[in-house]
């Protein structure tokens, strides 16, 4: 993962995320112009393969980072998932 100016992190943001699942302008200006933390840092990890076409955004706040990276379909709906407990 590599650190990036706003601007960067901005133009990553909307030309391989913008519109998709949710990550709109309003989410933008919801997010990073409404509640302005200056201290964030702006981190990406682009897409590693052309497979990685869904886009997740992480706030560490207890480092002060915005993590913005990529992963393929099955990848994030395995990140959601829970184990299995058992009865």
């Amino acid at each position: 993962m590599k650190e990036v100016v706003k601007s960067e992190f901005k133009r990553i943001y909307f030309e391989l995320g913008g519109g998709r699942d949710g990550w709109d302008a309003a989410h933008w200006k919801r997010t990073f112009e409404d509640n302005p933390r200056p201290s964030m840092r702006f981190m990406v990890d682009e897409p590693a393969t052309a497979r990685d076409i869904t886009m997740w955004i992480m706030s560490d706040f207890a480092v002060n980072e915005y993590r913005l990276f990529f992963r393929t379909e099955e990848d994030s709906d395995d990140m959601l998932a829970f184990p299995d407990m058992g009865d």
